[in-house]
């Protein structure tokens, strides 16, 4: 079995490659849901918990988002390998962006430094 076909599989049905009027689209789709697929272009957000996050065209909510989870379980999701070939996938094809996750030294510093603000706000009526 190669490294491909796990995400192959996965993918099977989500896909599709439209050709209207001399031009190439590839659409990204589950279930109902579809997002077309631009390299450079297209948004793709990879969380910091392994979720691909896009954005909802179809939402009538502002910044609403659809996620895309290839759990660590699955069958074919084999040492985290359709995990990563579905990153690199979006790489290729959209302006995916990875979200880089704090150290704990610096998101402990982050929250003091929170709590000193709202400290601050509540004593002295103003922000930093």
């Amino acid at each position: 079995m190669s490294s491909c076909e796990p995400l192959a599989y996965v993918l099977r049905d989500s896909l599709h490659i439209l050709l209207e009027n001399q031009k190439t689209t590839l659409i990204f789709k589950v279930n109902g849901w579809t997002h077309p697929l631009v390299p450079g272009i297209s948004p793709v957000l990879e969380a910091g918990n392994g979720a691909f996050m896009f954005p909802d065209a179809y939402s009538s909510e502002s910044g609403a988002a659809v996620g895309v989870v290839i759990t660590d379980d699955s069958v074919y999701n084999i040492d985290g390998a359709a995990h990563s070939q579905l990153s690199e996938l979006l790489l290729e094809l959209t302006a995916l962006q990875k979200e880089k996750l704090l150290p704990e030294d610096q998101v402990n510093r982050l929250k003091v430094f929170v709590k000193f603000r709202v400290f601050l706000k509540y004593i002295f009526g103003f922000s930093v």
